[in-house]
């Protein structure tokens, strides 16, 4: 019955990543389906530019009926919609290398050229909340939230005032910016959507390039000179990026929180069906793309996951079957509401390469930037081999917040970051019955996540550890081993 299941939900799967990126697009080359705002870096389309048509006719809506169209709610509308107010910004990015654009005056390969330029940088929009009650925000701590693989700044928002990280933290004193990464909806997906070029990168360059830009361009308008760190999955992947890579961050930031970490991956050890299956999935396109001699991942963002559609009818059930099993179902955490709203703002954008690096520490177990082939290895890199990145030389005090059901966060790997993180005080703590999208969608989110996070925040001597030794005890020794080593 069990395998039977699994097939079924296979089968489910993998539909879903066949057709989810199929929308009706109108004459403007809009979607019907979807007409959220664009980043403010993004260029009003040309009258000549047209999309693709379904390729399916038995998904269109044969109704005459006029549907109401779905808008996402971009992540300042959401903040002035709990009472606050929001401030965006737009910072230059480095690409981390130089990239030919070539533009043309439709979007299909034989549409006429306009032109070729080179582009070094691009536009991440990142956000501020601004607490009604407090007019002056330059002597608050500051923190920056980092969302995870398809998410965005929206992640710490859309729960409204009750039930967001950003607002218990902006009520309790802090001044809180919301991050973004690289190909999201905020990070150059509607505007390099289609140049292949501009998506060969995974979370090794978010590391390098968008965390220290946003981190200096805020500390540069707070005038601070730290600020706190807390991100969830892949803004924990890309945290641990920068301060391997990056040793300078680590005075630039004065503690981080790591929620559901991602770093060490393995096949064997992630428990959770749906886990398995979007690992497999990962591995089974590595390995077809292996076998036709071209790299293993597309330049491209990742199929399927460039917008919200789980308000569409015939998706639902699949979206409530990966919800399902991406968060407890435990009558004590299940919360249905949060659920839903969860829903319009996610999926919103990734690259494929981020997905298959993902897949290839899953594969090898290393923590370590995406491996080629050699002679690129020793171009790219200087080694025919790539080398792990070194965690021992990261001095941040971490705390490290896991879900106890989460495939991708077990104790094993847990333990086995832990052992790496030799120069840095770590506290770990493992949330009873969670798994991955529990830290946003769960209920009782202010004991089980908003309070340890503020209390590590203002002092991280107050938690105590999935050991049962005080955060204190361990604080004050690896400050006295870095005292003499120094």
């Amino acid at each position: 019955m069990l395998g039977m299941w699994k097939s079924q939900a296979t089968k489910l799967f993998v539909i879903s990543i066949l057709l989810l990126d199929l929308p009706r697009i109108n004459g403007s080359g809009r979607s019907d389906d979807y007409i959220g705002e664009d980043s403010a870096e993004t260029p009003p389309l040309s009258k000549d530019v047209r999309g693709k048509k379904k390729m399916f006719g038995i998904f269109r809506n044969r109704s005459n009926k006029q549907k109401e169209p779905f808008v996402m709610e971009r992540t300042d509308e959401l903040i002035r919609k709990a009472g606050y107010d929001a401030e965006s910004y737009l910072v230059d990015v480095p690409i981390g290398r130089n990239i030919i654009v070539e533009e043309r005056q439709g979007q299909k390969l034989w549409s006429k050229k306009k032109g070729k330029y080179t582009m070094t940088t691009f536009k991440i929009e990142i956000f501020r909340i601004i607490h009604p009650g407090r007019d002056r925000l330059r002597n608050l701590p500051v923190v920056l939230l980092m969302h995870g693989a398809t998410g965005s700044s929206s992640d710490y928002v859309f729960a409204g005032k009750d039930d967001s990280l950003g607002f218990y933290l902006a009520d309790s004193g802090y001044d809180v910016w919301l991050g973004n990464l690289r190909g999201n909806f905020y990070g150059g997906l509607n505007t390099y959507k289609n140049v292949s070029a501009f998506w060969d990168f995974s979370f090794h360059e978010m590391g390098l390039y968008d965390l220290p830009t946003e981190i200096d361009f805020i500390l540069s308008a707070t005038g601070r000179s730290k600020l706190f760190y807390v991100g969830f999955s892949m803004g924990t992947t890309s945290s641990y990026v920068l301060l391997s890579s990056k040793t300078i961050y680590n005075d630039k930031i004065e503690r981080m929180v790591s929620l559901a970490p991602v770093v060490y991956l393995s096949w064997t050890k992630t428990s959770n069906f749906l886990e398995k299956l979007a690992l497999w999935n990962h591995k089974f396109y590595d390995t077809i793309l292996k076998l036709a001699h071209v790299r293993s991942y597309w330049r491209s963002p990742l199929w399927g996951y460039k917008r919200p559609k789980c308000h569409k009818k015939w998706l639902r059930p699949i979206c409530d079957l990966g919800i399902q099993l991406m968060s407890s179902n435990d009558v004590t955490l299940c919360n249905q509401e949060l659920r839903e709203k969860f829903l319009k703002i996610v999926p919103v954008g990734t690259s494929w390469k981020a997905v298959m690096h993902y897949s290839t520490l899953a594969t090898n177990g290393k923590f370590k930037p995406f491996s080629y082939h050699t002679s690129k290895n020793r171009a790219k890199y200087g080694y025919d081999s790539v080398p792990e990145y070194e965690l021992e030389y990261i001095k941040v005090p971490i705390f490290l917040l896991s879900g106890e059901k989460d495939g991708f966060s077990p104790e094993e790997l847990m333990d086995k970051l832990k052992s790496k993180l030799e120069g840095a005080s770590v506290t770990w703590r493992t949330v009873d019955k969670f798994l991955h999208l529990d830290f946003f969608i769960a209920k009782n989110l202010t004991n089980l996540v908003f309070g340890p996070v503020l209390n590590y925040l203002r002092d991280p001597y107050s938690i105590v550890d999935s050991g049962n030794q005080t955060t204190s005890t361990k604080y004050k020794e690896n400050k006295k081993k870095s005292f003499v080593e120094s």
